[in-house]
Protein backbone atom coordinates (compact mmCIF):
# COMPACT_ATOMS: atom_id res chain seq x y z
CA UNK A 1 0.00 0.00 0.00
CA UNK A 2 2.81 2.23 0.65
CA UNK A 3 4.36 2.06 -2.79
CA UNK A 4 1.36 2.35 -4.41
CA UNK A 5 0.78 6.07 -1.96
CA UNK A 6 3.83 7.36 -2.43
CA UNK A 7 3.49 6.89 -6.62
CA UNK A 8 0.02 8.51 -6.73
CA UNK A 9 1.87 11.37 -4.30
CA UNK A 10 4.71 11.97 -7.20
CA UNK A 11 1.77 11.67 -10.13
CA UNK A 12 -0.10 14.46 -7.78
CA UNK A 13 3.35 16.48 -7.60
CA UNK A 14 3.96 16.37 -11.41
CA UNK A 15 0.43 17.53 -12.13
CA UNK A 16 1.08 20.90 -10.27
CA UNK A 17 4.23 21.30 -12.08
CA UNK A 18 2.15 20.53 -15.47
CA UNK A 19 -0.51 22.96 -14.45
CA UNK A 20 1.37 25.82 -12.75
CA UNK A 21 4.81 25.64 -13.67
CA UNK A 22 4.23 25.10 -17.38
CA UNK A 23 0.93 27.12 -17.55
CA UNK A 24 -1.46 24.39 -19.05
CA UNK A 25 -4.18 26.22 -17.54
CA UNK A 26 -3.83 29.70 -19.08
CA UNK A 27 -6.13 30.70 -21.28
CA UNK A 28 -3.41 30.47 -24.34
CA UNK A 29 -5.14 28.13 -27.21
CA UNK A 30 -5.77 29.32 -30.26
CA UNK A 31 -9.75 29.31 -31.11
CA UNK A 32 -10.32 27.08 -34.18
CA UNK A 33 -12.30 29.07 -37.01
CA UNK A 34 -16.43 28.35 -37.75
CA UNK A 35 -18.63 25.69 -35.66
CA UNK A 36 -18.87 22.27 -36.23
CA UNK A 37 -22.52 21.21 -37.11
CA UNK A 38 -23.35 24.72 -38.41
CA UNK A 39 -24.34 24.81 -42.18
CA UNK A 40 -23.41 28.22 -43.32
CA UNK A 41 -20.75 27.02 -45.34
CA UNK A 42 -21.30 25.42 -48.72
CA UNK A 43 -20.67 21.65 -47.67
CA UNK A 44 -21.84 18.35 -47.97
CA UNK A 45 -23.98 16.48 -45.47
CA UNK A 46 -22.36 12.86 -45.66
CA UNK A 47 -18.75 11.54 -46.79
CA UNK A 48 -20.06 10.50 -49.59
CA UNK A 49 -21.64 13.42 -50.53
CA UNK A 50 -24.34 11.79 -52.96
CA UNK A 51 -26.50 14.64 -51.98
CA UNK A 52 -24.46 17.75 -52.32
CA UNK A 53 -25.84 20.52 -55.07
CA UNK A 54 -23.30 23.53 -54.04
CA UNK A 55 -21.43 25.68 -56.27
CA UNK A 56 -17.91 24.66 -55.47
CA UNK A 57 -16.13 24.28 -58.43
CA UNK A 58 -12.82 23.58 -57.35
CA UNK A 59 -11.07 20.40 -57.21
CA UNK A 60 -8.28 19.44 -54.45
CA UNK A 61 -5.24 20.29 -56.63
CA UNK A 62 -6.57 23.68 -56.99
CA UNK A 63 -8.21 22.46 -60.67
CA UNK A 64 -11.11 24.32 -62.47
CA UNK A 65 -13.87 21.32 -62.86
CA UNK A 66 -14.78 21.09 -66.73
CA UNK A 67 -18.63 21.85 -67.66
CA UNK A 68 -20.36 17.96 -66.90
CA UNK A 69 -22.21 18.60 -70.70
CA UNK A 70 -18.84 19.73 -71.67
CA UNK A 71 -16.81 16.93 -73.88
CA UNK A 72 -13.66 18.89 -73.82
CA UNK A 73 -10.81 18.42 -72.82
CA UNK A 74 -12.70 15.02 -71.80
CA UNK A 75 -15.74 13.26 -72.92
CA UNK A 76 -17.20 11.73 -69.77
CA UNK A 77 -19.15 9.17 -69.21
CA UNK A 78 -22.68 8.83 -70.41
CA UNK A 79 -23.83 7.28 -67.51
CA UNK A 80 -22.53 9.96 -65.28
CA UNK A 81 -24.07 12.47 -67.00
CA UNK A 82 -27.77 10.76 -67.21
CA UNK A 83 -27.09 10.04 -63.38
CA UNK A 84 -26.30 13.43 -62.79
CA UNK A 85 -29.43 14.79 -64.27
CA UNK A 86 -31.55 12.37 -62.76
CA UNK A 87 -30.00 13.19 -59.41
CA UNK A 88 -29.89 17.32 -59.77
CA UNK A 89 -32.68 17.85 -61.95
CA UNK A 90 -31.20 21.56 -62.93
CA UNK A 91 -28.04 22.27 -64.52
CA UNK A 92 -24.80 21.37 -62.72
CA UNK A 93 -22.37 23.47 -64.70
CA UNK A 94 -19.25 22.81 -63.92
CA UNK A 95 -19.85 22.11 -59.91
CA UNK A 96 -18.15 19.78 -58.16
CA UNK A 97 -20.85 16.35 -57.95
CA UNK A 98 -20.54 12.74 -57.12
CA UNK A 99 -23.54 10.96 -59.38
CA UNK A 100 -22.16 7.55 -59.00
CA UNK A 101 -23.94 5.65 -56.31
CA UNK A 102 -20.60 3.17 -56.27
CA UNK A 103 -18.41 5.94 -55.53
CA UNK A 104 -18.62 6.71 -51.96
CA UNK A 105 -15.36 9.19 -50.91
CA UNK A 106 -16.68 12.59 -51.71
CA UNK A 107 -17.79 14.60 -55.25
CA UNK A 108 -16.11 15.03 -57.87
CA UNK A 109 -15.54 16.39 -61.40
CA UNK A 110 -13.80 15.91 -65.09
CA UNK A 111 -11.05 18.82 -64.97
CA UNK A 112 -10.11 21.39 -67.34
CA UNK A 113 -6.74 20.27 -66.99
CA UNK A 114 -6.13 18.34 -70.26
CA UNK A 115 -3.30 16.46 -68.33
CA UNK A 116 -5.66 15.00 -65.74
CA UNK A 117 -9.07 13.54 -66.48
CA UNK A 118 -10.98 13.86 -63.29
CA UNK A 119 -10.39 14.76 -59.40
CA UNK A 120 -11.21 14.61 -56.09
CA UNK A 121 -13.28 17.69 -54.45
CA UNK A 122 -13.19 15.46 -51.46
CA UNK A 123 -11.48 18.43 -49.68
CA UNK A 124 -12.82 22.03 -51.05
CA UNK A 125 -16.25 20.38 -50.21
CA UNK A 126 -16.29 20.18 -46.71
CA UNK A 127 -18.40 17.64 -44.39
CA UNK A 128 -20.87 19.99 -43.02
CA UNK A 129 -20.56 18.45 -39.69
CA UNK A 130 -16.62 19.00 -40.18
CA UNK A 131 -16.71 22.76 -40.85
CA UNK A 132 -14.29 24.54 -38.38
CA UNK A 133 -13.35 20.71 -36.85
CA UNK A 134 -10.76 18.05 -38.34
CA UNK A 135 -11.54 15.33 -40.23
CA UNK A 136 -9.85 11.87 -39.32
CA UNK A 137 -10.66 9.32 -42.34
CA UNK A 138 -9.78 6.11 -40.22
CA UNK A 139 -12.28 6.91 -37.31
CA UNK A 140 -14.69 8.47 -39.77
CA UNK A 141 -15.21 11.30 -37.35
CA UNK A 142 -14.70 14.99 -37.01
CA UNK A 143 -12.52 16.51 -33.90
CA UNK A 144 -13.39 19.79 -32.57
CA UNK A 145 -11.90 21.87 -29.88
CA UNK A 146 -14.40 23.25 -27.02
CA UNK A 147 -12.48 25.95 -25.28
CA UNK A 148 -13.14 27.79 -21.80
CA UNK A 149 -11.71 31.30 -21.95
CA UNK A 150 -11.77 34.12 -19.44
CA UNK A 151 -15.29 35.20 -20.40
CA UNK A 152 -16.50 31.72 -20.61
CA UNK A 153 -14.66 29.64 -18.17
CA UNK A 154 -15.37 27.42 -14.41
CA UNK A 155 -17.14 24.87 -16.73
CA UNK A 156 -17.49 21.71 -15.26
CA UNK A 157 -17.65 18.11 -17.26
CA UNK A 158 -21.12 18.04 -18.14
CA UNK A 159 -21.10 21.93 -19.41
CA UNK A 160 -18.82 20.24 -22.10
CA UNK A 161 -20.70 17.02 -22.54
CA UNK A 162 -23.64 19.08 -23.21
CA UNK A 163 -22.05 21.74 -25.61
CA UNK A 164 -20.64 19.00 -27.79
CA UNK A 165 -24.08 16.95 -27.43
CA UNK A 166 -25.42 20.33 -29.27
CA UNK A 167 -23.30 19.89 -31.84
CA UNK A 168 -24.65 16.30 -32.50
CA UNK A 169 -21.78 14.92 -31.17
CA UNK A 170 -20.04 13.16 -27.80
CA UNK A 171 -16.66 14.12 -26.01
CA UNK A 172 -13.92 12.15 -27.18
CA UNK A 173 -13.27 8.36 -27.37
CA UNK A 174 -9.69 7.34 -27.91
CA UNK A 175 -9.82 4.04 -28.71
CA UNK A 176 -6.47 3.70 -30.40
CA UNK A 177 -2.68 4.79 -29.91
CA UNK A 178 -3.06 5.92 -33.78
CA UNK A 179 -6.09 7.89 -33.14
CA UNK A 180 -5.05 9.85 -29.80
CA UNK A 181 -1.62 10.62 -32.29
CA UNK A 182 -4.20 12.38 -34.43
CA UNK A 183 -5.68 14.27 -32.08
CA UNK A 184 -2.22 15.74 -30.97
CA UNK A 185 -0.42 16.21 -34.25
CA UNK A 186 -3.76 17.18 -36.19
CA UNK A 187 -6.61 18.14 -33.76
CA UNK A 188 -4.11 20.16 -30.77
CA UNK A 189 -1.04 20.81 -32.41
CA UNK A 190 1.57 22.97 -30.47
CA UNK A 191 -1.30 23.59 -28.35
CA UNK A 192 -1.18 23.09 -24.57
CA UNK A 193 -4.35 22.47 -21.93
CA UNK A 194 -6.54 19.83 -20.57
CA UNK A 195 -9.08 19.06 -22.07
CA UNK A 196 -12.42 16.62 -21.16
CA UNK A 197 -12.47 13.26 -23.11
CA UNK A 198 -15.47 11.06 -23.20
CA UNK A 199 -13.86 8.48 -20.57
CA UNK A 200 -16.25 8.09 -16.93
CA UNK A 201 -16.09 5.87 -14.36
CA UNK A 202 -19.34 5.99 -11.98
CA UNK A 203 -18.95 6.43 -8.13
CA UNK A 204 -20.97 2.96 -8.17
CA UNK A 205 -18.53 1.10 -10.66
CA UNK A 206 -14.92 -0.32 -11.18
CA UNK A 207 -14.68 0.14 -14.03
CA UNK A 208 -13.61 3.02 -16.85
CA UNK A 209 -15.49 2.98 -19.78
CA UNK A 210 -16.24 5.37 -23.44
CA UNK A 211 -19.35 7.69 -24.00
CA UNK A 212 -20.49 4.79 -26.36
CA UNK A 213 -20.05 2.55 -23.01
CA UNK A 214 -17.57 0.67 -24.23
CA UNK A 215 -14.74 -0.49 -21.93
CA UNK A 216 -10.74 1.12 -22.09
CA UNK A 217 -9.06 -1.17 -24.39
CA UNK A 218 -5.93 1.39 -24.89
CA UNK A 219 -4.98 3.52 -21.87
CA UNK A 220 -2.58 6.32 -21.50
CA UNK A 221 -2.40 7.18 -17.45
CA UNK A 222 0.19 9.05 -16.10
CA UNK A 223 3.11 7.39 -14.95
CA UNK A 224 2.37 5.32 -11.65
CA UNK A 225 -1.40 5.40 -12.00
CA UNK A 226 -1.64 1.68 -14.35
CA UNK A 227 0.08 0.07 -11.16
CA UNK A 228 -2.65 1.02 -8.69
CA UNK A 229 -5.03 -1.97 -8.36
CA UNK A 230 -8.02 -1.44 -10.29
CA UNK A 231 -10.31 -1.29 -6.88
CA UNK A 232 -8.40 1.99 -6.15
CA UNK A 233 -9.59 4.79 -7.86
CA UNK A 234 -7.44 7.01 -10.25
CA UNK A 235 -8.59 10.54 -8.85
CA UNK A 236 -6.11 13.33 -8.27
CA UNK A 237 -8.75 15.79 -6.20
CA UNK A 238 -10.57 15.57 -3.06
CA UNK A 239 -14.21 13.92 -4.36
CA UNK A 240 -12.44 10.60 -5.33
CA UNK A 241 -16.38 8.87 -3.90
CA UNK A 242 -17.89 10.93 -6.91
CA UNK A 243 -18.55 9.76 -10.82
CA UNK A 244 -15.08 10.45 -12.51
CA UNK A 245 -13.79 11.72 -15.78
CA UNK A 246 -10.89 11.17 -17.68
CA UNK A 247 -8.58 13.97 -18.84
CA UNK A 248 -5.98 14.52 -21.36
CA UNK A 249 -3.06 16.37 -20.58
CA UNK A 250 -0.81 18.36 -23.49
CA UNK A 251 2.13 20.00 -23.09
CA UNK A 252 5.35 20.73 -25.28
CA UNK A 253 6.88 17.12 -24.52
CA UNK A 254 3.77 14.90 -22.55
CA UNK A 255 0.52 13.70 -23.62
CA UNK A 256 -0.94 11.32 -20.86
CA UNK A 257 -4.14 11.42 -19.29
CA UNK A 258 -5.54 11.55 -15.32
CA UNK A 259 -8.50 11.68 -13.60
CA UNK A 260 -10.70 14.19 -11.50
CA UNK A 261 -14.34 14.28 -9.99
CA UNK A 262 -17.20 15.25 -12.73
CA UNK A 263 -18.07 18.19 -10.48
CA UNK A 264 -14.68 19.71 -10.83
CA UNK A 265 -14.52 23.01 -11.65
CA UNK A 266 -11.17 24.62 -13.36
CA UNK A 267 -10.49 26.31 -16.60
CA UNK A 268 -10.49 23.14 -18.99
CA UNK A 269 -11.37 22.70 -22.68
CA UNK A 270 -12.89 19.32 -23.70
CA UNK A 271 -12.64 17.97 -27.76
CA UNK A 272 -15.91 17.06 -29.10
CA UNK A 273 -15.70 14.22 -31.69
CA UNK A 274 -18.89 14.12 -33.90
CA UNK A 275 -19.57 10.97 -35.60
CA UNK A 276 -19.85 11.53 -39.66
CA UNK A 277 -22.25 8.73 -41.97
Amino acid sequence: MGRYCQEIKMDWKYLITVLLLYGVMQDDAVPVTGQAGQHETDCRETIAGHEYQGSIYTTDTGRQCQHWEAHIPHIGEGSSLTLIHIFNNKSTDNFCRNPDPRWEKGPWCYTSDPNMRWDSCGETVPICACVGAVYNEATRSCYLIQHDTKHNYRRTYHHHKAECEQRGGHLVDINTKQEQEFISENVLGKQKGIYYTGGTKMADSNSWTWSDGKPMKFKNWLRGLPDVPEEQLRCIDEECSADQVTVLIKTTSLLKWTALSATSVFIFHSICEIEVK
